[in-house]
Formats: C-alpha cells, sequence, structure tokens
C-alpha cells in the first residue's frame, strides 16, 4: 500500500462520512485491484450517519458491491446476494434489478430472470427502453422456454410501448 492510499484510507476510517474521501479512497483501491478492500469501504461507508436516510445512496452501494462480487471475484451467489439487498433498501432501484435479471439469464435461469423482468418493466423508465426490455423477455419467453404465447404477449406490449414510426 502507498502512502497516499494509506492516508486517505485513515481519513476515511476516521470519519466514513467524508464523501470526498470515500471517492478518493474508492478509486485508488479500484486502479490497484484491492477488491477485498473496495468491498471493506463499501461496508463502512454503508454505515456512515450521512446516508442513513438515503435508501437511494445505500442501495446503489450494495449494487456496487454486488457488482465487485460478480465482475471482479465471480462469485455470482453473493453479488445476487447483495443486488437483493439494494432492493430491501429501495425496491424500485432499478440497477439491481437490472444486474440481477442478466446474471440469472447468464446462468440460464430463464424464469427467475423473466420473473425480474416484468418487475423492471413495471418501475418508470423510457418508452424505448420499456420496449427492449419487454422484447428481450419476449425473446426468453421464445427461444429459451419455447412458450410462444408468452412471447407474443412480450412482443406486443413492446409495440404498444414504443409503436415503430
Amino acid at each position: 500500500m502507498t502512502p497516499l492510499l494509506d492516508r486517505q484510507r485513515e481519513r476515511f476510517l476516521a470519519d466514513p462520512n467524508d464523501a470526498q474521501a470515500f471517492q478518493a479512497l474508492e478509486e485508488e483501491l479500484f486502479l490497484t485491484g484491492d477488491w477485498a478492500g473496495v468491498i471493506e469501504v463499501y461496508e463502512c461507508r454503508l454505515g456512515a450517519e450521512s446516508i442513513a436516510d438515503q435508501p437511494r445512496e445505500q442501495a446503489a452501494i450494495h449494487c456496487r458491491i454486488g457488482r465487485v462480487h460478480q465482475e471482479r471475484l465471480g462469485e455470482p451467489e453473493r453479488a445476487i446476494a447483495r443486488y437483493r439487498e439494494a432492493l430491501q433498501v429501495d425496491p424500485g432501484y432499478r440497477p439491481a434489478l437490472t444486474r440481477m435479471r442478466k446474471l440469472h439469464a447468464s446462468q440460464q435461469q430463464w424464469e427467475v430472470a423473466v420473473q425480474i423482468g416484468e418487475v423492471e418493466a413495471a418501475l418508470p423508465m423510457r418508452p424505448e427502453e420499456r420496449a427492449a426490455l419487454l422484447a428481450e423477455m419476449g425473446t426468453i419467453w421464445l427461444e429459451q422456454l419455447g412458450d410462444r404465447n408468452q412471447a407474443v404477449a412480450m412482443f406486443k406490449r413492446a409495440l404498444d410501448e414504443h409503436p415503430t414510426q
């Protein structure tokens, strides 16, 4: 560990409310690939009083921890657990739903992926985003689950959401 990183860590651990120290330490740990350190910093930040009444910020941090588990440590089950924690804090946190849906799809857990997609599709988003999501779910219903009726229903919803010009 570098002296600069040591100072940033000391500053942040002394005050987890220090957003500037948090961001600097997070960046340095990412650049050095210290994934255990990144998770430790995120866990510490979750305990900060300054975000105690900010469910969106807490959900974002849980989601970041999930991404580290998923993308850097190859631990999909731990990632899913963190995405669920994000959703417990903020049930409408779309990034956690999206990551969880895609992770389940990558593991060929199609039924779970479409269930999560339904929850995600009910959240506010731009029409073209919803249409793309519904079309993606339609493709899963057709190609992976073999249910043409559900696939057609999804494709119809996608067209109704964002009709072609």
